[in-house]
């Protein structure tokens, strides 16, 4: 798949993609959306995390107050996507390991 949306998958997502599609024999192409969209969501989750880890959960609003990272926020609602994506293509990833 060379679309400009796989392409843009860091090396992580790119090999989970491609176990999934090769494992499963994914073809169709709304399932191959999902594929994509759930390792997308991946890439989110790890730049979320990332940017956690650096910075901390915590922040201080413009008046000093701290408040939640706006990086946290973020992280829930990708991998809230990232869920829904493998329970719609009804994977279980656990066999992935293997």
């Amino acid at each position: 798949m060379k679309t400009p949306q796989f392409e843009a998958l860091t090396a992580e997502a790119k090999t989970l993609y491609r176990k999934v599609v090769r494992q499963w024999r994914i073809t169709d192409e709304p399932g191959l959306s999902l594929v994509l969209t759930a390792c997308q969501c991946l890439d989110e989750m790890r730049e979320s995390q990332a940017v956690i880890a650096k910075e901390g959960a915590m922040i201080l609003d413009r008046f000093g107050q701290q408040r939640l990272h706006p990086a946290c926020q973020r992280l829930k609602e990708a991998r809230a996507h990232w869920l829904q994506a493998v329970k719609m293509l009804n994977l279980d990833l656990e066999s992935l390991q293997k």
